[in-house]
């Protein structure tokens, strides 16, 4: 697992609960390791601040990604799959919005990335 935090995001708040945002970190990497099947598997979190005030937080793996189909719904449905119950990315993505976030899922053979995005309180 590999870490990058931009050194600029220092001293920088989100509005959000501190609980829920580490179970949303763990349930996402937890996500990551049930896709890894390689030796040279890897997870990469990345946390980042723009000059726009755009916080934003990454969890990519190199594992065998999301199908498009898949992609299309993770969000707006509980959908089961061979790996869990379905329900992790659907409760999170809400969790996300009602704390203003927004989240993005970008996915191909190569691996998936999903990104937190919140504005600086």
């Amino acid at each position: 697992m590999e870490v990058k935090i931009q050194e600029n995001i220092k001293g920088k708040t989100i509005l959000g609960n501190s609980v829920q945002i580490k179970s949303i970190l763990f349930e996402l990497i937890g996500n990551s390791t049930k896709a890894l099947y390689k030796p040279d598997s890897k997870i990469k979190i990345f946390a980042s601040y723009e000059n726009d005030g755009l916080i934003t937080l990454s969890i990519k793996d190199n594992g065998s990604g999301i199908s498009d189909d898949l992609k299309n719904k993770l969000f707006k449905e509980v959908v089961e799959s061979k790996n869990g119950s379905g329900i992790g990315l659907y409760l999170i993505n809400r969790i996300i919005h009602q704390m203003g976030g927004d989240l993005k899922l970008e996915s191909s053979e190569k691996g998936t990335t999903i990104t937190l995005l919140f504005n600086e309180n």
